[in-house]
């Protein structure tokens, strides 16, 4: 019987590699936050390009852009304790407690170490019902968080995405 030798992963041509790490170099970060994103399209399950497009964003556009493309990593690399850990510093650094909280619990389900104190679910719970509504959850306040998430990085569509559906009073106002 015929076997097939399985495909080798999609990765980014050396070359590539190296001219992002210049332009990073250089603080020409407009140039690879544009360069990156397309090698992203391309290869998205290279984490290095990810972890770039983080550092790039965050110096061109500010912590919500990079936090905004953390998140993106994050959800397309479960799996990837340095994807996660980064989630969590972002979330942290943007107060996005239940955000905070979900990547806080990966990093951990992964192996990885939290520093300081994660939150709290039931000072999640708390914090939810008070923000939201007293019948919220903290998986509500969880996808408000997104969506506050994606309406500082200027991702409108995203921000409706996740807060579309949402009935608590204060997700009502950005839909």
């Amino acid at each position: 019987p015929s076997r097939k030798k399985p495909a080798a992963k999609a990765k980014p041509d050396p070359a590539q590699l190296k001219a992002i790490e210049r332009l990073l170099e250089q603080a020409d970060y407009r140039t690879a936050v544009h360069r990156t994103r397309a090698l992203v399209k391309r290869v998205p399950n290279y984490g290095g390009l990810r972890r770039s497009l983080v550092e790039a964003l965050r110096a061109a556009e500010g912590p919500s852009a990079a936090g905004l493309a953390a998140f993106d990593w994050a959800e397309q690399r479960r799996n990837s304790l340095n994807a996660q850990e980064t989630l969590l510093s972002y979330a942290a650094e943007l107060y996005l407690p239940a955000l905070a909280g979900r990547a806080a619990r990966r990093v951990r389900e992964l192996g990885g170490d939290v520093p300081g104190r994660a939150p709290d679910p039931a000072d999640l719970l708390e914090f939810s019902h008070e923000t939201l509504d007293p019948s919220s959850s903290v998986e509500d306040l969880e996808w408000f968080d997104i969506g506050q998430l994606h309406l500082a990085g200027k991702d409108l569509h995203g921000a409706l995405r996740w807060l579309d559906g949402m009935v608590q009073s204060p997700a009502r106002k950005y839909r």
